[in-house]
């Protein structure tokens, strides 16, 4: 992602994408400060991460319907969601805020826009 942000850090959690190696993201995280990934977190840890928060991100080609964004929804999170059908009907209405994958600089741009 090429983002560094002192007082920030992107917390990743639960499993590795679908096409993303455990390689790729221990590089990842090596080569770009203030990125943390947590495999398993229960619902109540997961919970105070959401108090913690200062945006939500969900980067999905596909969804059913992402509990994650809801709960975030729930404790007033601005939403960084990926365009994709299920993300547009559920919460358009809600001020949330979308991105497609074609542009990585368009992705960073907006992720500085939501801290």
């Amino acid at each position: 992602l090429g983002i560094t942000h002192p007082e920030f850090n992107l917390l990743i959690v639960g499993k590795y994408g679908w096409k993303v190696s455990e390689y790729e993201m221990k590089n990842l995280m090596q080569n770009n400060f203030g990125i943390i990934h947590l495999k398993n977190v229960c619902d109540g840890s997961l919970n105070h991460l959401f108090e913690g928060a200062s945006g939500y991100i969900s980067a999905s080609h596909s969804e059913g319907f992402n509990i994650p964004a809801e709960k975030a929804r729930i404790f007033n999170l601005p939403l960084l969601l990926s365009d994709i059908p299920v993300h547009r009907e559920l919460y358009e209405s809600l001020g949330t805020y979308f991105f497609d994958f074609s542009s990585g600089d368009l992705l960073q741009h907006k992720i500085i826009f939501l801290l």
